[in-house]
């Protein structure tokens, strides 16, 4: 039988795949789609991914497969296509590709571990006192990585002292590949063997806890469950009854309850029921009836909607139907604010099968969110990096506000268009693809015009609400407090007075964008992207907004001497200033990428703004996408000549 060979992808930055011997032994187990322990390179060890198995031996010598991670695909066939489209189109590799696409706790590579060398002993006692630290560490722990080192030694490099103590034989060093994710779990309860078979046996319970009052209690909560012969957990048991882990234990020694080791999902939950919907309009069902009759089911539909004419109404039809078809549906958004407030709405209507993908969930999530899509019909809310998730039965996919910059990836590679990759995901799955908007791209209004897309428009509000009134002000010529005309600042004295809440857009955050010499016209430039930083009041930083870089204000200008340094412009923070100074009874928030850094953060200040906690919202971009908030009777579009 000829040698089994398998063309393996590294999520790296190179051109190829590469091919490795399939050993005898793992012959059987090798299948498309499984992570591959693979060695790459003098030393390093990578887990890539599996897409070829074949006989066609390499004209050059083949390293063997170490071992297989997975026992199921942890990609599908259809997803290899994609990604291939991606390394194709956008100029990239397919390594590159994959080290985009799949969660970190997915891409595995050797970490390098150091052990006793043969001469440990008796070189120990002629070594320099940072030396001997590592020497003695290893004999002691017998296993320890580079960061461990670093941390001993509290210095940054630290190779020169490994590599004079792997020629003198003291340390060796390995590469090991291990796995980063852990399913996680909890400790439950349930009632022993003997109690859950016989139920006339459970009014001996009491009778072995009747001394004592916790006891007694933590055995009501677990009695009182509908289904005895389920687990509840052990940290539930003890909040409810109120007692402590003693309890628990001197229960598990009578023989009254059962502890065991439960995975659980890391994914919160769906709404358990499903609520009402709203009616759907005369035109919302004119424009379901016309996608139901679409002939050819890839053509990509654009709904050209104003803003409140119902568009999110018709997509959660749309998804309710395709879920009833055993399905799967990806709802693409531009921003991770707007997943916080649409996730509320669509579990009231979607329930359980709702899940959620993007960059601030954790590694942990991001994993158990993949395995999930691979099994199960879900309607997955993302941004745009969900279209590299493992669908299986992909049946519709929407990309709501499709014209938003933010479906472009600029760095790193792969530097794609999640909007136009979404639409070709669509197409290798034979779904339904939805572009909504209010104010469609040029590129997409074209495209429909040209007939490659269908055209649906709602060009009213829902309910015939009257479009805003919008007021254009000359700040040269009208009278103002600092950055903010005197009619806009009436405005929102008037709005809080009749129970609305404001929102003001700056699309700039910071304090400051320059920090200037009066004298000279020097401004603080970055480092790195020789880019003027932005000064950042709360943490008193001049901060790069492209690479990081952050310094202390100088005091004075470094070129000419001068004290007098002024700040010119203004950004969220000042504006957040002015208004407090000026509206002191208002509750006034921020909401920009200083504020809301965290998934906790964001929801925290969009769930305030929304139970009108807070009256006046300042942001930037992240306030300006999509979100619809009841009780907003007034927007402040600041400097909107420099948008």
């Amino acid at each position: 039988m000829p040698a089994l060979y398998v063309d393996v992808v590294i999520p790296l930055a190179v051109k190829d795949t590469y091919t490795y011997l399939i050993p005898a032994s793992l012959e059987k187990q090798v299948q498309f789609g499984v992570r591959l322990e693979v060695p790459f390179g003098r030393k390093k060890i990578y887990a890539g991914l599996a897409i070829k198995i074949h006989t066609q031996k390499p004209s050059y010598t083949t390293r063997k497969v170490l071992s297989i991670i997975d026992e199921r695909p942890v990609i599908t066939s259809t997803q290899l296509q994609l990604w291939k489209w991606i390394a194709d189109y956008y100029l990239c590799d397919l390594g590159e590709v994959m080290f985009a696409a799949m969660p970190a706790k997915l891409k595995l590579q050797s970490e390098t571990v150091i052990r006793p060398g043969k001469k440990l002993d008796e070189q120990i006692f002629d070594l320099n006192d940072q030396e001997f630290m590592i020497a003695e560490a290893v004999s002691i722990q017998r296993e320890i990585s580079i960061d461990q080192i670093r941390s001993i030694l509290n210095i940054k490099t630290v190779y020169p002292i490994v590599k004079h103590l792997l020629d003198l034989e003291v340390i060796e060093v390995n590469e090991e590949l291990s796995e980063t994710f852990k399913p996680k779990t909890i400790t439950a309860i349930r009632l022993s063997q003997a109690f859950r078979e016989d139920q006339e046996n459970q009014d001996k319970i009491f009778e072995l806890v009747k001394r004592s009052d916790h006891q007694t209690r933590a055995m009501l909560v677990i009695l009182q469950q509908k289904d005895q012969t389920k687990i509840i957990s052990q940290n539930e048991v003890m909040r409810l009854a109120e007692v402590g882990h003693n309890v628990m234990t001197a229960l598990e020694k009578k023989g009254l309850i059962e502890r065991v080791e439960r995975v659980i999902s890391r994914i919160p939950g769906g709404a358990a029921g499903v609520g009402d919907l709203d009616p759907l309009s005369e035109r919302q069902e004119m424009i379901l009836a016309e996608i139901d009759q679409i002939k050819d089911s890839t053509r990509p539909i654009l709904l050209h909607g104003v803003t409140g004419s119902g568009k999110t109404r018709i997509y959660i039809e749309l998804m309710q139907k395709t879920l009833a078809e055993g399905k799967q549906v990806l709802y693409l958004l531009p921003e991770i604010a707007l997943t916080t407030q649409i996730v509320q709405r669509l579990k009231k209507s979607i329930g359980e099968h709702l899940l959620v993908y993007h960059s601030r969930i954790n590694d942990h999530q991001r994993v158990e969110a993949w395995k999930a899509i691979l099994e199960l019909p879900k309607i997955v809310l993302a941004a745009r990096s969900g279209i590299f998730l493992p669908f299986s039965n992909l049946g519709l996919v929407i990309v709501d506000e499709e014209h938003d910059p933010s479906y472009k990836q600029e760095e790193p590679n792969p530097r794609y268009q999640a909007r136009d990759t979404a639409i070709v995901l669509a197409k290798l799955h034979q779904a339904k693809v939805l572009l909504g908007s209010a104010t469609p791209s040029i590129e997409t209004f074209w495209n429909a015009r040209q007939g490659k897309y269908l055209y649906l428009e709602m060009p009213e509000r829902f309910g015939n609400i009257q479009m805003p009134e919008m007021q254009l002000i000359d700040m040269k010529k009208g009278s103002r407090s600092g950055h903010l005309s005197n009619d806009l600042i009436d405005q929102m004295r008037k709005m809080k007075d009749e129970g609305f809440q404001t929102i003001l857009f700056q699309n700039r955050r910071g304090f400051a964008p320059l920090l200037m010499c009066s004298a000279c016209g020097w401004t603080t430039a970055c480092k790195n992207c020789d880019t003027t930083l932005t000064y950042h009041q709360y943490s008193n930083q001049m901060q790069c907004h492209i690479c990081g870089y952050h310094e202390k204000p100088a005091i004075r200008c470094p070129a000419c001497g001068n004290p007098e340094l002024t700040l010119k412009g203004f950004g969220t923070e000042m504006i957040e200033e002015e208004v407090k100074i000026l509206l002191p009874d208002h509750k006034v928030a921020r909401l920009d990428l200083d504020t809301a850094r965290g998934k906790k953060q964001l929801e925290r200040i969009m769930y305030h703004f929304e139970t009108g906690q807070i009256d006046i919202l300042i942001g930037t971009q992240m306030i300006s996408k999509g979100l619809d908030f009841a009780r907003v009777g007034l927007v402040g579009v600041i400097s909107a000549d420099h948008l």
